[in-house]
């Protein structure tokens, strides 16, 4: 199996180059933002208006979360508890939240999780790392 991981500051082209990558490589390769879990995960804990962010709010939190990652017609989109919330993904205020959760254990947790069940055992992929 080969993997490719591209990591890089916020605005780098990390996307741009991951998606190039994997379509230059052939149609069994993707590429995967894995951004998007932590995003999602942002995304549900500020949907359901938690507040302060805080290890226990988190870990209860996950526990209600089954978030899958598919591809429709070549992009990827984010499905929390069967809802696509891809739309909701990339505003500033989920990127921030993303960015302040995604330090937490339990959290990391999680994304090593659903990353392992939902995309590296089952394709070749390119990784766009966050």
């Amino acid at each position: 199996m080969v993997r490719v991981a591209i990591d890089g500051c916020v605005g780098c082209g990390k996307t741009a180059l991951a998606k190039e990558m994997a379509q230059k490589l052939g149609k069994t390769f993707v590429a995967i933002n894995t951004g998007s879990i932590f995003r999602a995960i942002a995304y549900v804990y500020d949907k359901e208006g938690l507040g302060e962010v805080s290890a226990v709010k988190l870990k209860n939190l996950l526990k209600t979360i089954d978030l899958q990652i598919k591809f429709k017609g070549g992009e990827q989109q984010t499905f929390v508890n069967g809802k696509n919330v891809e739309k909701h993904l990339r505003s500033s205020k989920i990127g921030l939240l993303a960015a302040k959760i995604c330090a937490y254990k339990d959290v990391r947790k999680k994304y090593e999780e659903i990353a392992k069940k939902n995309l590296i055992a089952l394709w070749k992929v390119v990784i766009l790392q966050r």
